[in-house]
């Protein structure tokens, strides 16, 4: 993380003999360390004979020649991309490619961080929806389909499996005697233009028959999109 050294090392020795251990952290040194922190490709063609050489660990496979490209996020660099021993050496075009497929795998790498980010976050949420008892949903206005979260699943006692997520799905958990108080509610604050509104309503759990009294406040957001809290 402080770009001192690596958290593991990933080897493929192409079937050259090696006896370091890929699992051990690796110190960001080197030619490597000089590729990390001035965040460009650099390579060398006579490995074996450059000051780069004594950086190697012991058990280490040869190295003939070597290139790193940097991976780079927001302008930092978070990892290196390492070749070597390719036929002939190195040329500034193969540098090029490095770094271009180095620019890929930080876009892919950047992606896949965001997404567990967002995984965290979604986890987080479900718990405290589940501590508070309180559940969110989206509808989206062009599609009609609609997401929600897992609380609501549990408060209307349905499973994901068991409901179609469109609004009339929505509609038929509600109380008959409550759906059309529910359906003008929701119709007038799209034919009225309001922004928000708010409705208490029973909903009638499928499985056991049971009615809750759920409270939902509903808001409108971006790109035709309305949500609603039911708790």
């Amino acid at each position: 993380k402080d770009g001192h050294e690596n958290e593991v090392l990933f080897l493929d020795a192409g079937g050259r003999p090696c006896t370091v251990d890929p699992s051990l952290p690796m110190p960001v040194r080197g030619l490597r360390g000089t590729a990390y922190s001035s965040g460009r490709t650099v390579y060398e063609n006579d490995f074996t004979r450059s000051e780069w050489v004594e950086f190697m660990p012991e058990g280490h496979a040869a190295l003939e020649n070597v290139m790193f490209a940097p991976l780079l996020i927001d302008e930092v660099t978070v990892g290196i991309l390492g070749l070597a021993n390719k036929k002939g050496g190195f040329t500034d075009n193969d540098a090029r490619m490095a770094t271009a497929f180095g620019e890929l795998a930080s876009i892919a790498l950047h992606n896949s961080r965001l997404f567990e980010s967002l995984r965290d976050s979604e986890k987080r949420l479900n718990r405290s929806q589940k501590i508070a008892h309180l559940g969110s949903w989206e509808l989206d206005l062009i599609s009609n389909s609609l997401y929600w979260s897992d609380e609501v699943y549990r408060i209307f006692g349905l499973k994901p499996q068991e409901f179609s997520a469109t609004y009339d799905a929505f509609l038929e958990a509600v109380h008959p005697e409550d759906r059309a108080a529910v359906n003008e509610a929701y119709s007038g604050s799209l034919r009225e233009g309001k922004d928000t509104y708010e409705i208490e309503h029973r909903v009638v759990r499928k499985a056991t028959g049971e009615i809750r009294i759920v409270h939902e406040k509903c808001g409108a957001q971006e790109a035709g999109r309305r949500a609603r809290a039911p708790a």
